[in-house]
């Protein structure tokens, strides 16, 4: 399984090196050998960082933490926490300890050797705390008064050996729907959450107490949550374990009203019990929000849950060099916003079910929904280029609008989609629907989209009748390439009245090995030749791919695509692979230019990491 968001952290491994914090004061943290009395130097660290909260020992998870020693943070200040350490709380950003608005940016990374630091939302079950219920009905104790920040409202959730032990939960609520009692849950895989008894109860087929499982539970209901402080920079932290949250998911880690300027890179996100990364304001919006080179998987949401206030302020995200995968939801999304730049991300294997027992979906058929990257809410300005995203919505819902690689509903502005590889999805490669006004534009460029069920492009019932706004579409250079049977049969997917309304479509291959007359939907009937005035100077041919069955989508050299397409500069200059684009006597059409950029070095990821000086 590739893994490009690791790269640059081998990178900066190798070269040993790392850029230290170039203003304020540091400040140091070590939950094991630390006191909040000390003055926070690394001889005398803190245990627990200013704003800390839900650490073992209080009365109840709402109580902060309180430190003598803590300082007040200024601007350019640095918190570093010990690597290798596990640090149990929630972590308060916020203008109690914080500076609101800072002209260098507050910087959060790790020091000494081992693994980054974990922020740990939940704990390690000890194998003695079970007790048998009924037959394979196992419990153990929860006091839900003490361990939940909100006891009316966050649910735990329970892992054995990584796996989601949720079967019948919903996305809101990891326990049984099923279930009213503990011994309502009868399969494998069920957990039911029984406040009134102060207890958590499993179905399983082995004694917890003595299989030699590592059950864990999560039930903080968040890990870092910034509110209202902007000019936070956060690297090299693990965050995991966080709690279920109905109807607002939360984030491992949340990111709220006024948080501008907050940069995430080399982090890793995982388990949490609702999004992995939450951007979700309620007075204004957030600006400026940048993740990159980071790793977030088996949320039981989606894995970057980004929803702004609205879609005119200039917002001006960058998500770029991640990883989304095993999420129970979309596997990233950026809706209801005006400029998110979506590039180099690998999104995969999401909206595997909120029940995920072991391999697969287990949950409610419609909880299995979910595509790799979501543009919905009516955003505007998307600029989604270079991504690989495939397997996303993996349950085959007949029908389905949402489980498909790229999705796109009521979208405005200047859009680009251009060098992405997207196969294998239940729905479509690339979706357009909703409603979109006058002026939109979209620029489809590059694209190798391969062996989606419903279509690789779709538009779908976009203004209802009237189709899309005139001159709003331009497709040039893609590969839509169909090599197996699907639901739609059909490559290409347009209505009559989209096609009337004058759109650029050239240069791309269109190819269908199933069934060869259905590489067109033209509004009123499937065709093998492309729709009115469109594809000139295409092609329907076998595109010469070096390998479906492992998803090698470069051109062989007897590729008939190779040299084929048109230059579709300044918009795409390299490939996915790095390589300069075009080479030989023209550009080649789809996400790969061949054949030497294979062999030509992709950009480097540098993880820029902050130590301790």
């Amino acid at each position: 399984m590739p893994l490009a968001v690791i790269v640059g952290s081998i990178v900066a491994a190798m070269c040993s090196w790392a850029i230290p914090s170039a203003f304020g004061a540091a400040y140091y943290v070590d939950y094991s050998l630390g006191s909040n009395a000390n003055g926070g130097s690394e001889a005398s660290p803190w245990k627990t960082p200013p704003g800390a909260a839900c650490v073992p020992g209080g009365t109840t998870c709402q109580a902060p933490d309180a430190g003598s020693g803590w300082h007040a943070l200024a601007s350019g200040d640095s918190i570093f926490l010990k690597a290798g350490e596990s640090f149990p709380m929630i972590w308060f950003i916020n203008g109690q300890n914080f500076p609101a608005s800072p002209p260098s940016p507050i910087t959060i990374g790790r020091y000494g050797s081992g693994p980054d630091p974990i922020i740990e939302g939940g704990e390690t079950i000890p194998a003695p705390s079970w007790r048998s219920v009924s037959p394979n009905v196992y419990a153990v104790p929860f006091d839900a008064s003490v361990k939940l920040y909100t006891p009316g409202d966050d649910k735990p959730h329970v892992y054995r050996s990584g796996i989601r032990w949720a079967k019948n939960g919903t996305i809101d609520n990891p326990s049984s729907a099923r279930a009213a009692v503990c011994t309502d849950i009868s399969s494998q895989g069920e957990m039911f959450f029984d406040p009134a008894n102060k207890r958590i109860c499993v179905y399983s087929i082995t004694n917890p107490a003595n299989d030699g499982s590592i059950w864990y539970v999560g039930y903080r209901r968040l890990g870092i949550y910034i509110s209202g402080v902007r000019n936070v920079a956060i690297s090299s932290v693990h965050l995991r374990r966080k709690a279920a949250v109905p109807n607002v998911f939360g984030g491992l880690i949340e990111i709220y009203n006024g948080s501008d300027d907050v940069t995430l890179d080399g982090v890793t996100l995982e388990q949490s019990g609702g999004s992995g990364v939450r951007v979700f304001p309620d007075v204004t919006v957030v600006k400026n929000f940048t993740l990159r080179n980071s790793r977030i998987s088996d949320s039981w949401a989606y894995g970057v849950e980004i929803e702004n206030l609205e879609n005119r302020t200039p917002a001006g995200f960058l998500l770029d060099g991640n990883e989304s995968y095993n999420n129970g939801d979309h596997g990233l999304s950026c809706n209801r916003i005006n400029g998110c730049t979506i590039t180099r991300n690998i999104v995969h294997d999401n909206a595997i079910g909120q029940a995920a027992c072991g391999t697969g979906p287990c949950g409610p058929q419609q909880q299995d929904r979910g595509s790799g990257i979501v543009l919905t809410g009516a955003p505007w300005n998307l600029t989604i280029t270079r991504n690989t995203v495939y397997r996303n919505g993996r349950r085959a819902i007949t029908g389905d609008a949402e489980a498909n690689g790229i999705y796109l509903l009521d979208v405005g502005g200047t859009n680009l989609i251009a060098g992405n590889v997207i196969y294998e999805h239940i729905g479509m490669g690339i979706a357009l629907q909703g409603t979109v006004s006058a002026g939109t534009e979209f620029r489809i460029l590059g694209n190798t989209v391969v062996n989606n069920d419903t279509a690789q492009l779709m538009e779908f019932a976009v203004n209802g009748a009237a189709g899309l706004p005139a001159h709003s579409l331009t497709v040039k250079d893609n590969q839509f390439i169909r090599t197996k049977s699907g639901q739609y049969w059909s490559d290409v997917f347009f209505t009559a009245r989209t096609i009337a309304n004058g759109q650029v479509w050239n240069y791309n291959n269109v190819y269908n090995a199933v069934i060869s007359n259905h590489r067109f939907w033209c509004g009123t009937a499937f065709s093998g030749a492309p729709c009115a005035g469109w594809d000139i100077n295409g092609q329907q041919l076998d595109p010469q791919f070096v390998s479906i069955a492992t998803a090698d989508f470069h051109l062989q050299s007897v590729s008939p695509s190779r040299d084929a397409g048109t230059s579709i500069a300044p918009d795409l200059t390299v490939d996915m692979d790095g390589g300069v684009r075009p080479q030989g006597s023209g550009w080649d059409i789809g996400a790969y230019e061949g054949p030497s950029s294979s062999l030509l070095a992709a950009p480097t990821l540098v993880d820029v990491e902050v130590v301790a000086p």
